[in-house]
């Protein structure tokens, strides 16, 4: 697990804080012993023998007793422990002062700290995670937005092609009662025809040809606007279903609208929510 520059300075302000307290000074070293924060600034960036041992699992912890700071003047008695996560060793504290002090102190310490760095670790992923949840709320917003407008496109097409159709329906019905009306018109024509050539007689055939032709022109139209009719009426209907689909497509877009708002609204409160929680595990820090 790498530590993060929080870390860091929350070491730094446990160091400053100790000698405060008690007047001993602590360090703080990376995994690899190197002395990283120091209340003694001019100690930072040097190996620490016991830290270095520690990291490197040769032992759990290092205490330098009163004896062995007396015999040796380049060590000091105190308190060296591991900051373990998890079972992982991430850094080494040490607690400068007698035995009987720094070791429960350095100890309390280096739990507190494993403790901080789980919590900050688990903020960590809490922003990951809310982040994540917001981010792919916004792209799924994006989503909804982009097909909503498709369907409003898609809508005022559709709407527009039915109204066509509804007219030129209503002109094919103009023109198929002129048709009518022509047809009628010629069946009556046939009518009088046949009844003059009846009353000419052999002089009449000429009429009766004529009669008959009218006649039969006469029942092909009836029968042709017959088929006529029958196809415009399924083509009527058939508008008029494409006509109540356009006007429940249209209270579906409206549905989507506010489906999106709330979506949108759900997106920005979690990501406030989310800002609200990392300022308060800051002031906690």
């Amino acid at each position: 697990m790498k530590l993060t520059e929080d870390f860091w300075n929350m070491c730094e302000r446990f160091v400053e804080y100790i000698h405060h307290e008690s007047g001993a000074s602590a360090i703080v070293c990376d995994d690899q012993g190197i002395i990283t924060r120091a209340y003694v600034k001019t100690r930072i960036g040097q190996v620490h023998a016991g830290a270095k041992k520690i990291m490197a699992g040769q032992c759990s912890e290092y205490a330098v007793t009163a004896e062995e700071a007396a015999a040796n003047p380049l060590v000091r008695e105190g308190m060296n422990v591991p900051i373990v996560v998890d079972g992982e060793k991430l850094a080494a504290l040490g607690i400068a002062a007698s035995l009987e002090v720094a070791k429960p102190v350095a100890k309390i310490t280096a739990l507190v700290m494993s403790s901080w760095i789980k919590r900050s670790r688990q903020r960590e992923l809490l922003q990951e995670t809310a982040s994540g949840v917001v981010k792919d709320m916004r792209d799924l917003t994006q989503k909804l937005e982009a097909a909503v407008r498709r369907l409003a496109e898609v809508q005022g097409s559709t709407a527009q092609a039915a109204a066509q159709a509804e007219d030129s329906v209503k002109a094919t019905d103009r023109i198929m009662s002129d048709a009518n009306r022509i047809s009628q018109r010629t069946e009556i024509l046939s009518l009088n025809s046949s009844i003059e050539a009846a009353r000419l007689g052999i002089e009449g055939r000429a009429f009766a040809a004529m009669a008959k032709e009218m006649a039969s022109l006469s029942k092909s139209t009836q029968e042709a606007m017959e088929v006529v009719q029958n196809t415009m009426n399924a083509v009527r209907t058939a508008v008029h279903s494409v006509s109540s689909a356009v006007q429940d497509s249209a209270a579906i877009f409206q549905e989507n609208l506010q489906m999106i708002g709330g979506v949108t609204a759900l997106a920005e409160a979690l990501a406030t929510s989310l800002a609200k929680l990392e300022a308060v595990f800051r002031e906690q820090d």
